[in-house]
This record gives structure tokens, sequence and C-alpha cells, in this order.
């Protein structure tokens, strides 16, 4: 959370909450840039009502940053804030981070869907591991950001406690890659089980998009395998704009032949001009 605040510090001058009882009767509504930190049991499910109602008041806002570790929060609280971005019509950044809650599949797709209403927001940055989310989930999340028209930088952390196979991660990606304007994707599985067709639809989803340049992708899971690898790395030449690719991978089933011809399949991806892969057995 703090590399990002302090790069949107040098843009906007912020002010912070780390109280919701102060933020509630907060009167002036002209900021432009709010960082709201609640986190570890300083919010209920039920104070996200609240909030959404103080938040709505801010309509001059473009940079939001919320941080909600570990409050145990509910698909009602993620719908609630959903509602309230989809009310900022003004916001431009979002940086919110749900780790640690109980937000589910309902959660997600709510979420998803409103935040596709917010037609100004450029860049998105969420943090959703250990949520329970799982295929339906991740499918609608995917496919409501689609209709972000302005989004150019998205980032997506469901890694940990959350249940996404190779339908959640196909549609998700498949999503994404309908972004119009999509510059820069990461995203985070770790400790999913999205398998070899899964890893290999998330490149083809993601293929879609003729704006992607910069794509970073977390998976651990033992089930990918050579096959999976590698069509993952064909399917990236069917980006035609990728030039960034960064690759971690923790799967003890990839054989060392399959690791050492990566290079090969990957420099054939035609205008990429820098790649990192990572492999580990942790």
């Amino acid at each position: 959370m703090g590399q990002l605040c302090d790069k949107i510090t040098c843009i906007e001058q912020r002010d912070y909450f780390s109280s919701l009882s102060k933020f509630l009767r907060y009167k002036s509504v002209d900021n432009t840039y709010l960082y709201l930190d609640f986190k570890y049991g300083c919010i209920s499910s039920l104070d996200t009502i609240y909030l959404k109602d103080q938040l709505v008041q801010f309509q001059k806002l473009k940079i939001l940053v919320m941080n909600l570790i570990s409050n145990q929060l509910s698909e009602k609280a993620a719908f609630n804030l959903g509602q309230a971005f989809s009310q900022c019509q003004n916001l431009k950044i979002i940086k919110l981070c749900l780790s640690q809650n109980k937000i589910s599949d309902s959660g997600a797709s709510k979420l998803g869907q409103l935040l596709g209403q917010c037609s100004n927001i450029s860049q998105l940055y969420l943090e959703m591991n250990d949520n329970l989310i799982g295929d339906d989930g991740s499918s609608e999340l995917g496919f409501g950001l689609s209709n972000c028209k302005n989004l150019k930088t998205l980032s997506i952390n469901l890694s940990g406690n959350n249940h996404i196979r190779e339908r959640g991660a196909s549609n998700m990606a498949m999503g994404i890659g309908s972004c119009q304007q999509i510059i820069n994707f990461k995203l985070n599985l770790i400790c999913n089980q999205i398998g070899a067709v899964g890893t290999a639809n998330i490149a083809l989803g993601v293929s879609k998009s003729q704006t992607l340049q910069f794509f970073t992708l977390f998976l651990r899971d033992d089930t990918i395998g050579d096959q999976g690898l590698c069509n993952f790395v064909d399917n990236l030449n069917y980006c035609s704009n990728l030039c960034c690719l960064e690759l971690i991978i923790q799967d003890r089933s990839i054989t060392h032949s399959v690791k050492m011809c990566l290079n090969k399949k990957i420099k054939k991806i035609k205008k990429l001009i820098q790649y990192q892969i990572m492999f580990s057995c942790l």
C-alpha cells in the first residue's frame, strides 16, 4: 500500500483517516485524494453502509486508497463499496485491499459489476487474496471490469484461500482482454489450481487485447505441467503489442527440458523486448 501512496502523493495532496468515526464526521467533501486505513477489525459489513453514504459525498474525488484487510467483511460489504465507487464518477485511481475477508463469489461478482460502471477509472489495484472466491466470482469480476473503457493499468491479487479453477481463470482473462485500453495487467493466482488448460486460456484471453504491452503472472500450481506452460507461451504470440513479460511459476511437474526451450518460444513473440521467467519448487 505504501509504495503506491508515495507515488500518488506527488500528484495530489491526500487526506488520511485511520478511524471510521472520524471519517464519518468529516465535513469537507472537496477532496481529490483519500486514503482510508480501516484494517484489522476497524470496520464491519454493517459499517460499510455508512461508509458508502459518506463516500458518495466526495464528487470531486479522483484517487481513493482503501486498506480494509482482515475485517471479516462479507458480500454485502463488497456490494456497498461497489455502489460507492460507481457513484463517484470522477474516480480515476482505486487501490482497494480486501485481503483476508469473506467476500466470496457473490461479493466479487457484485464488486466487478459495479466497478464496470466507473467510466473514468484508468488505474485499478485489487487485493482480494484469502476471500473464498471461486470460479463464479472470478468470472464475473473479469466480465464486469471489461466495461471499464478507460482502464489502462490493472492489478488483481486472488492468491491464497480462494478456489479458482480452469473456468474462473479462463473467463476472467477473457473479460480483461476485452478492456479496450488496457496496457498493463498483473495477475496473482498463487495457490489456486487452474491446471494446464486454465493456464493456456489465460494467455488466450488476454491476447484478445490489441493494446496490452506489460503482462505479469504469478502461479503456484502443480497441475500446469509441460504442455500447459508451452501452450501458454504459444498463445501469447497472439498478443500483438506485448513488449514486456514477467512470469513467476511454482510447479514441480515442469521438466528441465521444457524450461530450457521456453526461451526459444518466447523470442518468437514479435514485439517482445523484455521478459523474465522465474521457476520455484517452493
